[in-house]
């Protein structure tokens, strides 16, 4: 799928096989090859998952696709709700009012937290996810 798409977008890839990055780096033009887990958070964070348009997680293992594409919408559900904040925190009261942008794009944040389940179940769900491939 990266071959067919990395002509027009900027793809990466998070792969754990060491062999498997270098095989893909080397096949590969423009697709960035990451050696590591996506359910790694800090992985993610470091990769800006926020930024990105699209998350796939396209593994052999169901339960790790739902992880992990869990995790990357969780990350960045929360990073959009914390830059709408920061924004409406230099508006002042006037952030709420209509004419600002700042007041839609809070709204399309808070949204980003609320759809799918509440952020704190998305916690419980990829905590329990993770432990259980822990065990």
């Amino acid at each position: 799928m990266a071959e067919a798409i990395e002509s027009r977008y900027q793809v990466k890839i998070i792969e754990m096989s060491p062999a498997r990055c270098r095989y893909l780096s080397d096949t590969l033009d423009s697709t960035v090859v990451l050696q590591g887990s996506a359910s790694d958070r800090d992985l993610l964070l470091e990769e800006n998952i926020a930024d990105a348009d699209i998350f796939l997680a396209l593994t052999n293992d169901d339960e790790a696709n739902i992880m992990s594409a869990l995790l990357a919408k969780r990350l960045g559900a929360r990073v959009a709700w914390a830059a709408a904040d920061n924004a409406l925190q230099i508006h002042g009261g006037n952030g709420f009012a209509l004419e600002y942008p700042v007041s839609r794009v809070l709204c399309d944040a808070r949204i980003l937290n609320i759809f799918e389940g509440a952020a704190e179940i998305q916690a419980q769900v990829i905590g329990r996810g993770l432990l259980a491939r822990l065990k």
